[in-house]
């Protein structure tokens, strides 16, 4: 039953978005949908002449070019609208298409962590809000994966495939060489010459807000301290 609700609401939200784009297509002046002005004056030129076979190209590429300008509007309308929630909703549709039961799985407590969010906000979520919630079940994942004895091998390959579909909704983590450098930018705008264990605490209040969601802290706050080393 959930299963088949979770489609019905993609297609409600898909149908929505058609509807949408129709309305811009079927508002759009003629020249956008046939290709510019060269198009448009090879239908005039027809008309003026009374060339019904030029009248007829132009047709077929107006025809052709409202349906590639149809698309791609649908795709980015998709892009520019589909939430966390939207984009794992529909992942666990395609899950459920294939038969893949593990996928669907992970899927499912994602949402569920997602949506259990919304509803103590009582709002959307924003990106940054999104990204927390996943940094935050792939973090429990690894504490986990940290906690299982290696001989528990079922617990720590289900962590680790677990994780991996996790990830794929992450955002994208910052490499320790790019960290290095926001350290160096921040520590350059405060005008501090020679870190010293006493900017600890100043430099970690400029520098946590540009790396939260894309670093681990962790790794953060090792890196800052080997500064004063």
């Amino acid at each position: 039953m959930y299963a088949l609700l979770t489609y019905i609401s993609c297609i409600f939200y898909l149908l929505g978005n058609f509807v949408e784009i129709v309305l811009v297509s079927k508002n759009a002046p003629r020249g956008a949908h046939c290709g510019g002005a060269e198009n448009v004056a090879i239908a005039r030129g027809g008309a003026r002449g009374g060339g019904a076979e030029n009248v007829a190209i132009a047709t077929r590429r107006r025809r052709r070019m409202s349906q590639t300008t149809f698309f791609i509007l649908m795709q980015r309308r998709i892009e520019e609208k589909m939430s966390k929630i939207d984009e794992v909703r529909a992942e666990m549709v395609t899950a459920m298409k294939n038969k893949d039961k593990d996928r669907k799985e992970v899927l499912s407590l994602l949402l569920s962590a997602l949506k259990n969010v919304a509803i103590d906000k009582r709002a959307d979520l924003t990106e940054e809000e999104e990204n927390t919630v996943v940094l935050k079940e792939i973090k429990q994942l690894n504490e986990l994966l940290e906690q299982t004895p290696s001989d528990r091998k079922d617990i720590i390959d289900l962590c680790k495939y677990r994780i991996s579909v996790l990830e794929e909704f992450a955002p994208k983590m910052l490499t320790e060489e790019e960290i290095k450098a926001i350290i160096t930018e921040v520590i350059n705008g405060l005008g501090i010459t020679e870190p010293k264990a006493s900017d600890k605490g100043k430099i970690m209040k400029e520098l946590m807000p540009k790396v939260k969601g894309k670093a681990d802290g962790k790794v953060v706050n090792q890196m800052v301290a080997e500064m004063f080393k």
